[in-house]
């Protein structure tokens, strides 16, 4: 599995064209996770963009990729805020348990000029019973970070990262539940 999400993710990472994409790799002393992003679209109502994503978590006993589709688009004339909307499809091994989940979320986005190149991104993912498969029976992801914008086209960011999955006949399981540090390369 950790195979064909790297090759997915090598996949979006090749198919960048002039369009914006971003390569994000953050990590700690016991996990690592690596994400594509490729706008796909963009005009005056807003943008859309796929993703890929790959994570290993040695304490947790994870492996995790995801792909996704989500649109963006301004609210109001708030300067840098960013609302959107999407959907993954997440394919994992955690707690020795196969998990495969589809989930709708929202993400935020807020960075206006006057923080001098600061930003606050976050977003929930949620995946009932209905849409889960295999041992899950529902998935809730979430996550907030941090970011400082050094250049045009490279950040450095402090996430915290959650990712909940209810696994048939166990309960609830942190799949992972992380603070990383990483950087993340505009292309």
């Amino acid at each position: 599995m950790l195979r064909n999400a790297l090759l997915i993710v090598s996949v979006l990472f090749c198919a960048a064209t002039a369009s914006a994409g971003e390569f994000d790799l953050s990590l700690n002393d016991y996990s690592v996770q690596a994400e594509v992003r490729q706008a796909v679209s963009e005009d005056e109502y807003g943008s859309s963009e796929v993703s890929g994503r790959v994570l290993y978590n040695s304490r947790d006993d994870t492996r995790l990729a995801s792909v996704g589709l989500d649109v963006f688009g301004k609210i109001g004339e708030i300067e840098g805020f960013v609302i959107g909307v999407g959907g993954k499809v997440y394919g994992a091994n955690a707690n020795d348990s196969d998990v495969l989940s589809f989930a709708l979320g929202t993400l935020l986005r807020f960075a206006p000029r006057a923080f001098q190149g600061f930003g606050v991104r976050a977003g929930i993912y949620y995946s009932p019973n209905v849409l889960s498969g295999l041992d899950a029976e529902r998935l809730v992801e979430t996550w907030v970070a941090v970011d400082y914008e050094i250049i045009p086209r490279a950040k450095v960011f402090l996430s915290y990262n959650k990712i909940r999955v209810n696994i048939e006949n166990k309960g609830n399981w942190n799949a992972d539940e992380s603070i990383r540090g990483g950087v993340a390369l505009g292309f």
